[in-house]
C-alpha cells in the first residue's frame, strides 16, 4: 500500500536526518575555532 511505502520512505529519511545531525554536531562545537568547518580537516577522518 501507499501507506507502507510512505512509512518506509519516512524511516529512510529519518535515518538520513540522524546521520546529518551527527555530522553537523562536531561543526557546532568547532565553530569557536573559526574556519575549521570550511577546510573540513577534522571531518576527513570520518569518511575513511
Amino acid at each position: 500500500t501507499e501507506i507502507a511505502r510512505l512509512t518506509e520512505e519516512r524511516k529512510k529519511l529519518q535515518e538520513e536526518l540522524g546521520a546529518l545531525q551527527l555530522s553537523m554536531t562536531p561543526v557546532e562545537e568547532e565553530d569557536e575555532q573559526g574556519d575549521g568547518e570550511d577546510q573540513g580537516e577534522s571531518h576527513g577522518e570520518d569518511n575513511a
